[in-house]
């Protein structure tokens, strides 16, 4: 095997490795929230799903969102359609992640969670994705309605 053959196998299983632990987090974080069947409508690598694109263009047109809101709900962490595990009904989530929650991570969650709810017209869960939050955070977080999850492959104890 050449080194730039080797280089492209380590390559292959880095990313492989890369895909399952995202697909893992991805499991657990809706397990957290209690939605099943959840699908992820926003993806660096696949672009917006073209059911989030036409909610928003007909968000848009009947003037409930602002450009500057959705340019805003572009740039979201992730961005999820799923169902409650509890009842089966439909709903949405906008999550962002940060190592650290921060209260500028709850804000934007809360932020883009109304906009999200404006463009489906449906129930939105805003929630934060993190290794660790201050209570100053969870405070904030429990005021403005939005989740706050450490993901249990990251708590401490």
């Amino acid at each position: 095997m050449t080194s730039s053959s080797s280089s492209i196998s380590s390559s292959l299983v880095a990313s492989a490795e890369t895909d399952r632990i995202r697909y893992r987090l991805f499991s657990i974080i809706a397990e957290e929230l209690g939605l099943v069947r959840a699908i992820r409508l926003n993806s660096r690598h696949e672009g917006i799903r073209p059911e989030l694109l036409e909610a928003v263009e007909r968000a848009e047109a009947r003037g409930a969102v602002s450009e500057e809101e959705v340019d805003d709900l572009w740039v979201s962490d992730v961005i999820i359609r799923a169902q409650r595990s509890r009842d089966r009904r439909p709903v949405h989530a906008v999550l962002e992640v940060s190592l650290t929650i921060s209260n500028r991570d709850v804000d934007r969650a809360y932020q883009r969670g109304r906009v999200l709810s404006a463009v489906t017209e449906g129930e939105v869960v805003a929630a934060v994705i993190g290794g660790a939050a201050e209570p100053q955070q969870r405070r904030r977080a429990q005021e403005r309605g939005v989740r706050v999850v450490i993901p249990s492959m990251f708590r401490t104890q």
